[in-house]
């Protein structure tokens, strides 16, 4: 019963974490498996969502997802609501600073300077073949990133639409290119089940979404 109602998102808010468990949310690098979650408990009484792959992670060590506490997620016990929660407070906030150029950090409300790096160039571990968005707070340290393939499809209903439709969609490397004369980041997805694919672009500085071709 455990396993249809967290399928569902029927487990009670008050319910505490019991470890890594399975979601029923696809791994959108292998396509293979369900990511396993967890929301561990911090010291300061906030809760760290994590999101790993069996597959992908092992290989890489990368979370997928890993809060750090930066999201309030106390009321929340069940995958899909916490990784939309983190997608809604995150997404904006990247998307904002890239087209003001500045934004405060949100550990620490210090001015920094969003930008746009490929993974190659990544001060830590990260899936490889993507671009991230990420700052680096000169006052407290931090440097949260996120997928510059995430922060460009926030909001848009077509790329909203095809992911839905396809749960098993899987994200091919990004490539820099041009688009009507503009440097832009082209993004690549394919469904692992089907020749269904969707591919987008999107301002290299700003990952405004300039394109988007679905087939």
């Amino acid at each position: 019963m455990r396993q249809e109602a967290e399928a569902f998102d029927l487990l009670p808010s008050s319910e505490p974490s019991l470890g890594w468990r399975e979601s029923r949310i696809w791994c959108n690098h292998c396509g293979s498996t369900y990511l396993r979650g967890i929301f561990a408990p911090l010291p300061d009484g906030g809760i760290n969502f994590r999101l790993r792959c069996p597959h992908c992670s092992p290989d890489t060590d990368v979370d997928f997802v890993d809060t750090s506490g930066y999201v309030q997620l106390n009321q929340i016990h069940t995958f899909r609501p916490a990784l939309k929660r983190v997608v809604h407070h995150f997404h904006p906030y990247y998307r904002a600073g890239l087209f003001s150029g500045q934004h405060p950090s949100f550990c620490c409300g210090w001015p920094v300077k969003p930008c746009i790096v490929h993974a190659d160039a990544m001060p830590f571990r990260v899936m490889p073949h993507h671009y991230y968005v990420m700052q680096r707070c000169p006052c407290c340290g931090e440097s949260p990133n996120s997928s510059a393939l995430s922060v460009a499809a926030f909001g848009h209903p077509i790329i909203a639409e095809f992911r839905a439709e396809h749960p098993r969609w899987i994200a091919l490397p990004d490539h820099m290119t041009e688009y009507q004369g503009q440097s832009a980041i082209q993004f690549h997805l394919a469904d692992r089940v089907s020749a269904a694919t969707c591919t987008y672009y999107a301002h290299a500085q700003t990952l405004q979404v300039l394109a988007v071709f679905c087939a």
